[in-house]
């Protein structure tokens, strides 16, 4: 109990996507919230069966709206942090991807954290931390996540997906943060058929308008991660690097022959589209799409 008692008003939790941040936070909240919490939470109180219900009226969890997080969601969470808890001592707050808050909503945010409500406790999530304005980073107790060591993550993920599953090839994919190749697995025939068409297109087996119709399935992140991590394999085969990204496609890759000048030129090209996209939220995603399509197009064809 005394360790309840001394926790900091505001911590950051910060970390690659997939190693559990948002799950140690609500594990956290559950158990200042629990009525009975020794090492964890009980789960047999009324606070525990609200909780499980996502019921209780002393957590807040905020997101995303919009590919933001807007000032009216702030101004709606600082006025409930700063009444009294409805039930224990705490009122607690969850900003997941806190990176994503607009100016106007971190400056508004920025105040409560720095004259805190005696219940308040905040816990800011974020996978690009540095984005976050540096008034906003100092002011909270900064808790890193590292991914956990390789065969610690492959042991996890081979308790949680089938066997003939390859647990080193979602790692890989994942930057070995075991939840998120956790997600991977269910995107892995995905992959495969947007790689085998990008082939295909590339070498004039399938037209252009095929190919653009074929990838209306997979979304704006699904189809950057997939081709930055492309670009990494390509530029590490340049350099004879064996150990890559993407294991299972050094056939594949080995199909491109691109100048590492060119490879760079597109990742910064593909960047810019990227910043732009999160920029633009109301952006014709087809129009950008077609646009990252064409420049991989004109970098391929010329090294033909």
């Amino acid at each position: 109990m005394q360790a309840r008692k001394k926790l900091p008003h505001s911590w950051l939790f910060m970390g690659s996507a997939g190693l559990g941040k948002y799950e140690l936070a609500l594990r956290l909240a559950h158990f200042l919230l629990c009525d009975h919490a020794q090492q964890d939470a009980c789960g047999q109180c009324t606070a525990c069966q609200l909780l499980a219900h996502n019921n209780h009226p002393d957590l807040y969890c905020l997101g995303v709206e919009e590919g933001m997080i807007k000032i009216e969601s702030i101004r709606e969470l600082v006025m409930e942090l700063n009444y009294t808890p409805n039930q224990g001592k705490k009122r607690i707050a969850i900003i997941n991807h806190a990176h994503l808050l607009n100016l106007s909503a971190a400056n508004a945010l920025l105040k409560t954290l720095e004259e805190p409500a005696e219940s308040a406790l905040l816990i800011l999530l974020s996978d690009k931390p540095s984005f976050l304005p540096a008034t906003i980073r100092s002011r909270c107790q900064k808790i890193i996540f590292s991914p956990p060591a390789a065969d610690l993550a492959r042991a996890w993920l081979r308790e949680n997906l089938d066997e003939k599953v390859d647990a080193d090839l979602l790692l890989s994919l994942a930057e070995n943060a075991p939840l998120k190749a956790l997600a991977w697995a269910a995107h892995l025939p995905a992959r495969a058929q947007l790689l085998q068409d990008l082939l295909a297109w590339s070498y004039g087996t399938i037209t252009f308008t095929q190919f653009i119709t074929n990838c209306r399935t997979y979304s704006w992140d699904f189809i950057v991660v997939n081709l930055f991590s492309l670009i990494v394999d390509l530029l590490k085969l340049h350099q004879g690097a064996s150990l890559l990204i993407n294991q299972d496609q050094r056939d594949f890759l080995l199909c491109f022959k691109i100048a590492p000048a060119r490879l760079l030129a597109y990742s910064e090209r593909l960047l810019e589209l990227s910043k732009f996209m999160n920029e633009n939220i109301n952006l014709n995603q087809q129009l950008l799409l077609e646009n990252v399509w064409l420049s991989w197009e004109e970098m391929v064809r010329s090294e033909c």
